[in-house]
């Protein structure tokens, strides 16, 4: 062990040692406290500038929040996002939040924009010329109310002809279906496969080249899992 490496676990037991100390409760509380009093996520960085403690400090006080509230019959949830991290009515309770704000009617999506929206989730980012392959019709209206929802937003422009927009859910996305994170995404079955042709154009290679690389026996890893592409199909 280096000295580095000594000086790194010396801190990092520091850190956890504020956490579990009787510091703790009180960081836990003003983590609570100001993302309760604000209407938009917070970064991590952001709280660990306002109360003078480590973003190590206040991510392991978060997780111990998070546990906190899920493990304890209340109504809100910790929700780690894209945006930064933020308070959230817990799922289970969604059906009695719209009936007392009449927001039922209003929440609904259309099944062309559920279709569109999953295609997004599960493989963001993505073009609109990739969702209107893989449904087989055009997904303009689909994505418009997506947008206009807040539930999808670009993600920049992919390489190909013409650079098309790329699209991938929101932070907002995760409080529609009640997900703390998005790793908490149900995992597609293992029956859905990636054609070749869409592995192909997102890599720039040539479809021979990407059959015998998925038809190889080779236990060693391939290029394609250390690839953006290979990252993302692993991640749905």
């Amino acid at each position: 062990m280096t000295v580095q490496d000594i000086a790194e676990a010396k801190q990092h037991a520091l850190e956890l040692g504020e956490i579990v100390n009787d510091k703790a409760p009180r960081l836990i509380q003003a983590i609570e406290a100001i993302l309760f009093v604000c209407n938009e996520p917070v970064e991590i960085r952001a709280l660990a500038q306002a109360l003078e403690t480590s973003s190590k400090a206040i991510a392991l006080s978060i997780d111990i929040l998070t546990r906190d509230l899920r493990n304890s019959a209340r109504g809100i949830r910790v929700q780690s996002g894209p945006d930064g991290i933020t308070l959230v009515s817990a799922p289970e309770q969604s059906e009695h939040i719209e009936d007392f704000m009449g927001l039922a009617a209003h929440r609904k999506l259309s099944r062309s924009a559920l279709e569109t929206l999953s295609i997004i989730a599960y493989r963001q980012p993505v073009t609109k010329g990739q969702i209107d392959e893989i449904r087989g019709v055009g997904s303009d209206s689909a994505l418009a109310t997506l947008r206009i929802r807040g539930l999808v937003e670009p993600a920049g422009r992919a390489t190909g002809p013409g650079r098309p927009l790329l699209f991938k859910t929101t932070q907002k996305f995760l409080s529609h279906f009640g997900l703390e994170k998005a790793t908490d995404m149900p995992n597609l079955p293992d029956y859905i496969e990636i054609p070749i042709a869409e592995i192909a154009e997102q890599l720039g290679m040539d479809e021979s080249i990407i059959g015998k690389a998925l038809d190889s026996s080779d236990d060693s890893p391939t290029d394609l899992s250390q690839t953006k592409y290979g990252e993302a199909a692993g991640g749905a």
